[in-house]
């Protein structure tokens, strides 16, 4: 084999997968959206468990220019293990994504947690990270990492985590 025509070949098939995937997609509709997560979290504090979580959001997605836009309402539960405490989140927030076939975003949400333990604290429940989505298909899978919370109080340390999961998105036209 030439070794100019592989090269040649190898930058044909890299740019045609670089246009498919970093191109903005045509114009559509503005959309409802229900996610779902899973993720494995890891405790900040190295004392107790490392755990899973599931959660759910639900949201309406704006496209404006080569960006998504995405308010968000959600519910969270972790698990930290046997020596570890539960957590559950109600939270608001959003979104924010560059309108490619692979989507990659940001996102921060806050509300109210409650983490279980011996001595269970409520506070202000708080979450960031970043986000890839493959949105090719009808339905968007992603893949996701964040850094999580619940703020502590006079009598108690906040309780914080990173995670890292995937998700699956369902979405209809509005």
């Amino acid at each position: 084999m030439n070794p100019g025509s592989y090269i040649s070949r190898t930058a044909f098939v890299f740019s045609t997968l670089c246009m498919t995937l970093l191109t903005s997609r045509p114009a559509k509709a503005d959309h409802e959206r229900v996610s779902i997560d899973a993720d494995a979290a890891w405790r900040t504090d190295s004392n107790d468990d490392n755990g899973w979580g599931a959660g759910l959001r639900l949201g309406h997605s704006w496209e404006v220019m080569v960006l998504t836009l995405t308010p968000e309402l959600g519910l969270s539960y972790h698990d930290f293990g046997t020596r570890g405490p539960t957590d559950f989140r109600g939270f608001a927030g959003g979104r924010v994504g560059l309108d490619f076939v692979l989507q990659p975003s940001v996102f921060v949400h806050a509300g109210l947690g409650h983490a279980g333990r011996t001595e269970s604290q409520t506070s202000l429940a708080y979450d960031f990270g970043a986000a890839l989505d493959l949105t090719l298909l009808p339905v968007d899978l992603g893949i996701h990492a964040l850094y999580s919370g619940i703020a502590g109080d006079d009598t108690s340390s906040p309780f914080t985590w990173f995670g890292a999961g995937a998700h699956v998105t369902f979405k209809w036209r509005s």
